[in-house]
């Protein structure tokens, strides 16, 4: 499985926005050499293995997260702010958020090589999402696309929402969403 490197780009800018040039040079420098090559030059159209961006979010669990994931999710929101920036944040603050629901596959297919996101129950206020089909996940990166999400809601101009992850796995994630209006 691949991932684009506009989604490994946005989560590089987001360490260093967050923590600093410092902290983003410990991260990489806690992931595999041939790995961490990859991270030196991200081009946002070329696809990369997820075994990088799955170890840059293990480096993250390890050098900023004290032995847990939680700073992915972080990550994740101000990635979606980078990702979604000038421009494009005009664009979806004037999409509601019912239509992030409704374009979930295609952002998905538009980051990710294979597998499929699909908004199985979703009510006022409640979305469950399960994405199948993927490899090569790991508890960081599921983090890191519920944070994505999370952002997004917000970004539509959701007062306050909470995206959390409910299961995961290598190939499969459960993901559930709650915000108020």
């Amino acid at each position: 499985m691949q991932i684009r490197g506009a989604g490994l780009r946005s989560l590089l800018l987001a360490i260093e926005k967050l923590y600093g040039p410092e902290k983003l040079t410990a991260v990489r420098g806690a992931m595999p050499s041939h790995l961490r090559a990859q991270t030196e030059r991200v081009l946002p159209v070329q696809w990369y293995d997820i075994e990088v961006n799955a170890s840059l979010h293990a480096a993250v669990r390890d050098v900023l997260g004290g032995g847990k994931w939680d700073e992915s999710h972080r990550i994740g929101i101000e990635a979606a702010r980078v990702d979604f920036s000038g421009i494009y944040r005009v664009v979806v603050r004037t999409m509601s958020y019912d239509t992030v629901w409704n374009q979930a596959q295609r952002m998905w297919a538009h980051y990710n090589s294979q597998g499929s996101a699909e908004w199985t129950e979703r009510r006022e206020g409640y979305a469950l999402g399960r994405i199948r089909g993927v490899a090569g996940y790991n508890f960081g990166l599921w983090e890191s696309v519920a944070g994505r999400m999370e952002a997004m809601l917000t970004m539509t101009g959701i007062k306050t929402a909470t995206v959390t992850v409910k299961e995961a796995s290598g190939t499969y994630g459960k993901i559930e969403a709650m915000w108020i209006k």
